[in-house]
């Protein structure tokens, strides 16, 4: 007895699908001013003077020339390329696009989650709220950094993979060397790439092995990610970009210090992207029995690596999410819900979808009247840059020689003052922890910082006259009950001390 023939599917009504380009419009929008969070420009400064000394003397720095305390250390400048674009965008455009950079890059990386996420055959609405988790999760790392390089080229390698295993982007394992190149020149991350594809290809390799799916098309993109993993000491540094990683690592302190290395702090709301994502794929993928075993591997990569450190949570929202939705529409689907993209229910349920919509589409209209900048486009850099972090008349006044050196500067204003005050003054340290490793500074400025036991011997030590810091640090409270120090300058947010000459701190002695 012959089956009868399942009834065609209606077309979706116009109605709704101008919803959807609207939904899919105002998720990338929301994205886009998420991009407008205001992150301090700790690293950005030194990366643009490092970058005006490329374009303009044609040679990329090797040692240090910035500071007093490792002047001429070995220095790996990992990221010239896009440090020059930098510059020259500084240069040449307005300072609005350089914001610009961040966040259309940030918005490209979360299209492609959603791309992604779509090749998996999920529902429509279930797309929409991929983009916008991902946006959040990704949200705190949105910098003026080269790390947003890194963010597309991971969102982009995952959905090619999952492109070329689904039979589609044969051309990937030709690009794949090249892309590879580019990327190394413009950012580190590109061994965290690297590091996702072995991973990747790893698991595909034992799910067809276990299965018996054959190994079709695997030899030639394994061929491809050996001469992509060749390809990336195609750069100034050579072979000496994959230590990288491990030199910015190598001290044993550096974790309990910088904060974005930071384990995630669960209590901030800064990290509920983070934890949603992280607790939907405990509790969806870990149910499921067919889950891909690349889905899985990856997972388990950079789950770790996302609670070791707060900042490779970025990474995890652009890996995590689109299992998390193939997933949740499997156990929705699993109860019924008819949520598929290409399937749009009529009938009935025709009332049902337009609240949904009018919901949605509510919701992110409000994410986005939230997140939208209310300057004016001259005023963005110093918003999103967060100009009021950094010591702006204190570095003014120094770069004018109106107090001595050698000087203590705070470690996230060292950057600041590399641009700002460079080469009138050279800073005690900056954002490039590994520089100052070997000299011991690295170690001097977390007992200075923290004004440890001992802090005082290391400055008269390191020959210090000038200290800039802020005046909520335990620094200033000691040097305020420090004799041989006088409060010179008191600036917002940096305050200033010079160290007493030995004939007025004895003078001060006497009188007492």
């Amino acid at each position: 007895m012959s089956q009868p023939t399942p009834k065609p599917e209606p077309p979706p009504a116009r109605w709704e699908r101008a919803a959807h380009a609207l939904a899919l419009g105002a998720t990338l929008a929301l994205v886009f001013f998420l991009g407008f969070v205001r992150i301090p420009a700790v690293d950005f400064w030194w990366q643009l003077r490092t970058g005006q000394i490329i374009v303009s003397t044609g040679q990329i720095p090797y040692t240090d020339p910035f500071s007093w305390t490792a002047n001429g250390q070995a220095w790996l400048v990992q990221e010239w390329l896009t440090e020059s674009l930098f510059y020259l965008l500084w240069t040449h455009t307005p300072s609005w696009c350089l914001v610009l950079y961040k966040t259309l890059l940030g918005t490209v990386a979360i299209a492609l989650v959603m791309r992604r996420t779509q090749d998996r055959k999920v529902g429509f609405w279930i797309i929409v709220a991929a983009g916008v988790l991902s946006g959040y999760g990704l949200r705190p790392y949105i910098d003026l950094r080269p790390q947003m390089v890194t963010f597309v080229g991971i969102a982009a390698l995952l959905w090619l993979l999952d492109a070329y295993n689904a039979g589609r982007a044969r051309w990937l394992p030709w690009a794949l060397p090249a892309a590879f190149v580019l990327w190394a020149n413009m950012h580190s991350g590109v061994l965290v790439g690297l590091a996702l594809f072995a991973i990747w290809f790893l698991a595909e390799l034992a799910q067809r092995w276990f299965r018996r799916a054959g190994y079709a098309g695997l030899p030639r993109l394994g061929l491809a990610g050996l001469v992509a993993a060749a390809g990336i000491s195609l750069n100034p540094n050579g072979i000496h970009l994959y230590a990288y990683p491990a030199q910015v690592l190598s001290h044993p302190k550096v974790m309990d210090y910088i904060t974005e290395w930071f384990s995630p702090n669960f209590h901030r709301p800064i990290v509920l992207a983070f934890e949603m994502t992280l607790l939907g794929c405990v509790a969806l993928i870990g149910i499921r029995r067919r889950a891909r075993w690349t889905d899985l591997a990856l997972l388990v990569a950079v789950g770790h690596l996302a609670l070791y450190s707060m900042r490779n949570t970025a990474v995890f929202a652009l890996v995590a999410v689109p299992p998390l939705a193939e997933a949740l529409q499997a156990f929705l689907s699993s109860l019924g819900a008819r949520v598929r993209w290409d399937r749009l229910p009529s009938g009935r349920q025709t009332s049902g979808r337009a609240g949904v919509a009018v919901i949605a589409l509510a919701l992110l209209g409000l994410g986005i009247w939230t997140h939208a900048p209310r300057q004016a486009p001259a005023d963005w850099f110093d918003t999103v840059s967060w100009k009021s972090y950094f010591p702006v008349e204190a570095a003014r006044r120094l770069k004018a020689g109106q107090w001595p050196g050698p000087i203590y500067n705070d470690y996230s204003w060292g950057g600041y003052l590399i641009w700002h005050a460079y080469p009138e003054v050279q800073v005690f340290t900056d954002g490039r922890a590994e520089v100052y490793y070997e000299s011991g500074t690295f170690d001097d400025e977390r007992k200075i910082h923290y004004a440890l036991k001992g802090f005082e011997d290391t400055l008269e030590r390191r020959g210090v006259r000038t200290v800039l810091t802020r005046d909520t640090y335990a620094l200033a409270r000691s040097l305020d009950r420090n004799a041989a120090w006088e409060l010179v300058f008191e600036g917002k947010p940096g305050i200033v001390y010079t160290r007493r000459e030995a004939t007025d701190v004895q003078a001060d002695d006497d009188g007492e």
